[in-house]
């Protein structure tokens, strides 16, 4: 099944669920504040038929499924009538407890819903998004605004990423508050439009997809309360190291993009896709940020080249074939960095003193692994989201 017949299934199941949420929001109209009977007539026992339909076709979602039997009307006058017989507050709210369970569940299976089709398009979500960028990117600067260097086949192709982005998104909020005006831009389609589109509207948009797209999940914590730990004394020598082998290529690589994100001498950073490239890697693009009270603001184009490289360094003959690479781009970055989980060979760090004493461009500087693990050491919200 590829991910559009997947997005049909979440669809219908989407359909179902508000199917499902509908009945409940009628049956509980009937449901009686106070004890009365002879209440199930024949439309309510239909009610409660459709409600179990709709239930039952709703598929598990990590094993947690809906219970698709509501209780009869006179059932629940008869928890209430033992209620006002026993008269204690905790009887009454049992009881209420009781009738709000459907909306309890219904609301579980909603959240549960969400985050496994957020992790079914995030992947694709990043790669039309990077697909965007190349797009823009590739857009001219004229006195008019800019222009595509393919005319009007580049801005069909830039409505038919919107509109696939719109559809891998679905019905879940984005935090844009220029969302409409990119829609605005893209119908108008006129220099203007995509110079407003590639300097305000997209880099907003980009953004709340992006958070959209890493929208973190709470970490399992293996204790109740943290003083516990604290009066427990705990000692020891505390270590920076980190398990790379639990991560692979792309983890590798959003790893580094987030601790961008995070970084605020980094605007604009991007995951890029190489299309051309054989192994369609990725890197990352940023805007470096230097601020010089006296000077003013300087800003750099650079970009990241990542390598979840473990049992080899990285020698001068990978860099140099990684700054090939940065010929698949039609853009010229002043700064190249060269990421990767382990090392790098004495050779290359030679080579790259050298070219710095030459003043040679582009600039190239090494991370690796011990660097980004004192990166790390400071930043522990995005350390433990991915070890």
């Amino acid at each position: 099944m590829d991910l559009s017949e997947a997005l049909d299934q979440f669809d219908r199941t989407a359909a179902n669920l508000n199917l499902l949420e509908g009945l409940w929001q009628q049956y509980k109209l009937y449901i009686p504040e106070n004890p009365a009977f002879d209440l199930d007539t024949p439309e309510i026992d239909q009610l409660r038929r459709d409600y179990a339909d709709a239930a039952n076709s709703l598929p598990s979602i990590e094993g947690y499924r809906v219970d698709p039997e509501l209780l009869a009307l006179d059932d629940y006058s008869q928890m209430l009538l033992d209620a006002h017989e026993i008269y204690e507050l905790s009887a009454f709210r049992s009881v209420y407890d009781f009738m709000q369970e459907p909306e309890k569940q219904i609301g579980e299976y909603k959240h549960r819903f969400s985050k496994a089709r957020r992790r079914l398009v995030r992947r694709r979500m990043e790669e039309v998004v990077s697909e965007v960028d190349n797009l823009l990117h590739s857009s001219i600067e004229t006195d008019l605004g800019r222009e595509f260097s393919n005319g009007e086949d580049d801005w069909v192709a830039l409505r038919e990423k919107i509109t696939e982005i719109n559809r891998l998104r679905g019905s879940a909020t984005i935090r844009a508050t220029r969302l409409r005006d990119l829609y605005r831009h893209i119908r108008f389609a006129e220099p203007h439009d995509l110079h407003d589109i590639v300097t305000q509207d997209w880099p907003n948009v980009r953004t709340a997809l992006i958070d959209l797209v890493f929208e973190g999940e709470p970490r399992v914590i293996q204790v109740d309360d943290l003083q516990d730990l604290v009066e427990s004394e705990p000692g020891g020598a505390v270590s920076s190291k980190l398990a790379w082998q639990l991560l692979d290529q792309e983890t590798f690589e959003r790893l580094v993009f987030e601790i961008l994100r995070n970084t605020k001498s980094y605007e604009n950073v991007e995951l890029l896709m190489k299309t051309k490239a054989p192994d369609r890697g990725r890197d990352i693009s940023a805007t470096r940020v230097f601020i010089d009270e006296v000077n003013g603001t300087e800003r750099r184009s650079v970009v990241f080249q990542c390598k979840h490289w473990l049992t080899k360094s990285i020698g001068v003959k990978e860099i140099l074939v990684l700054l090939e690479e940065l010929k698949l781009w039609s853009r010229t970055f002043v700064e190249v960095f060269v990421v990767t989980s382990g090392s790098f060979t004495q050779d290359a760090v030679d080579w790259r003193e050298e070219r710095e004493m030459n003043d040679e461009s582009p600039r190239v500087y090494f991370w690796p692994d011990t660097h980004l693990e004192h990166v790390l050491a400071t930043r522990p919200a995005i350390r433990s989201a991915y070890f």
